[in-house]
This record gives structure tokens, sequence and C-alpha cells, in this order.
């Protein structure tokens, strides 16, 4: 994970790319999406008229992503789902969240269409590549459907275009809009990103239910609870979302029987006399999640016990 100073540096790298055309190479691709298929992605790679206008805008988009989105990040940090806006959240090119559909784009890079789909665009992503042997790539994601759509019932508006010799004339095609930001930063190690909008790009609905499904069967299988289904229906029940930070060191502490009671005796989660773990309501399965995802943990000078949306440990 890089930090701000070595992201912006990055970016700069590309930025100073354009002093010379021929060390990267710049494309624009209009994206769709359709998770039912075996690949979501179907990119449409977009011609240019004149090859300066994508060097001219990805040179434009890359200043305003430094000068006005940048400004804003105080620091990069892991993505754990409660991150503060003030951050620029990081996930690996490896983490299983976003892993199989990260994939699935770059192969749909290389096998993209220059047929437009009937579906309408998502959004559309700036891909640049290093022309060296390194051959470093930099996509920049918006969704934002690009196509603007003209009010051709004209219940709302009106358009019309200015002719050379001054008169009104029907302006009836539709047109290309880019942005001067963008949503997340796909680089070499991984996603960085700006906003939460990049859960649905890679459809983190689903794969945060299969993350926080394989999580619940790890921590039953340690033979914990008092009763393994229920508290597996309990943790079921809670939002995926909750289960990104999980702690593994945490759940090797619950292994030992004399930890196990000490933990659910400081964090008031219930626990019979043998050291079974009891998750028989909501307050118990929430007190648990918290002490296992690091939002809840004892100050070492005081003993006090403290809840924290998200704590992270610190070099």
């Amino acid at each position: 994970m890089k930090s701000k100073e070595d992201l912006v540096e990055f970016i700069d790298e590309f930025i100073d790319s354009f002093k010379n055309y021929s060390d990267i190479s710049w494309d624009l691709y209009f994206y769709s999406t359709n998770f039912k298929d075996k690949n979501p992605y179907t990119l449409i790679k977009k011609r240019w008229k004149n090859s300066t206008y994508i060097q001219s805008y990805s040179k434009s988009l890359l200043e305003c992503v430094l000068k006005y989105q940048f400004s804003d990040v105080t620091e990069v940090e892991e993505y754990k789902g409660t991150n503060p806006k003030v951050s620029c959240d990081f996930l690996s090119n490896q983490n299983e969240l976003v892993k199989e559909n990260l994939c699935n784009l770059m192969d749909s890079v290389c096998n993209y269409s220059d047929i437009k789909p009937k579906k309408k665009y998502k959004g559309y992503i700036i891909l640049g590549h290093k022309n060296s042997e390194a051959g470093e790539t930099l996509a920049l994601v918006k969704m934002a459907n690009p196509i603007v759509k003209l009010d051709r019932a004209g219940k709302k508006t009106a358009t019309f275009k200015e002719t050379e010799e001054g008169s009104l004339d029907i302006f009836e095609e539709d047109y290309c809009k880019l942005y001067y930001n963008t949503d997340f930063l796909i680089c070499p190690d991984g996603i960085y990103t700006f906003n939460l909008k990049f859960e649905k790009f890679f459809h983190l609905s689903s794969t945060m239910k299969v993350y926080r499904d394989r999580v619940i069967e790890k921590v039953v299988s340690k033979k914990i609870f008092k009763d393994s289904d229920e508290a597996a229906k309990n943790l079921k029940s809670t939002d995926p979302r909750k289960f990104l930070p999980i702690g593994e060191e945490r759940i090797a502490r619950l292994t030992d029987v004399n930890q196990r009671k000490i933990i659910c005796k400081e964090f008031e989660i219930g626990i019979d006399e043998q050291g079974n773990i009891i998750l028989e309501g909501s307050k118990d399965t929430k007190n648990f999640l918290d002490w296992l995802c690091y939002k809840t943990f004892e100050e070492a000078d005081t003993g006090n016990k403290i809840h924290a949306n998200q704590a992270k440990v610190l070099d």
C-alpha cells in the first residue's frame, strides 16, 4: 500500500510523461455491467478523431485529481468499510473481495469490443500504459454514464445549436461528457478509492456475504459456542460489512478456554461455566463481533473498556 505521498508521486510520474507523448499511451473505454454473466464487464473502446484530445483530457484529469481530490485526503488506509471520508481507501489486488472481478475487468480490457451494446453505459475508464520495460498502468474509473441523452420529447428542455450564420437550428445528437474527477484508481498494487462507489462496481454486496460466511464458518469450526447453529444464525443476520476488519489474532485467542472466559466476562459476552460462548441475542452477538473486529479493547493504563468505530495498530 502506498502512502498519500507515494501515490501522489506515482501520479506525477504519469503527468511528467506528457512531455513526450511516445512514453505513454492512453485509451478510453465505456463500460456496462451485468453481474449475472460469467464476466460482468463489457468494455467498448472509443476512437478519437484527433489523438491529442485524449492526451489533453487525461493530463487535465490527473492534474485535477491531484489538485482537488487529494487535497481533501489526510492519509491512505486499508479498506474496512467504515473509514472516514478524509481518507483514501486501499484494497490489494489480491483482496478476495475484488480479486475475481478485477481479473474479469482486466480480461475485458484485453478483449474489448467496438460494437455499441444495447444496455446503457454505467461509466467509463481512462487507462494509461507506460511504453517502457516496466509497463506500469494506471486506470481511472468514473461511475457516471458519459452519454448525455437529449430530451427529444421536449418535456423539460428544448435544445438548439447556433449555426455559422448565427441562426438557431435543432440539435438532435446525443453527446459525450467526461468529468475532471474520478471515483477510484486502479494501480499496479491495488485499488485506491475516494468514495464507496467502487463497492457497486465490484459487486461487493455479494462478495461481502461470501466473505462473512467464510469467517463465520472458520469461527464456528473452533468449537467455542454452546450452540453452534444458533451462533451461526445470529452472526449471519449481521451486516456483512461488520466482518471486514476481522482479527485473526483474536480468533486464535478464543481457542483457549481460560482466555475465552476472561474476554467474555470483561466485554459482556454470554458464556457458560464450561467456557462455551452463548450468542442468544443481539447484545451478545454485537459485543462478540465488536471485540472480534477490534472495536472494543482495554486501555492499558487505566483498564477502562473502550469502544471505537475502528481501531488500528500503529507502526
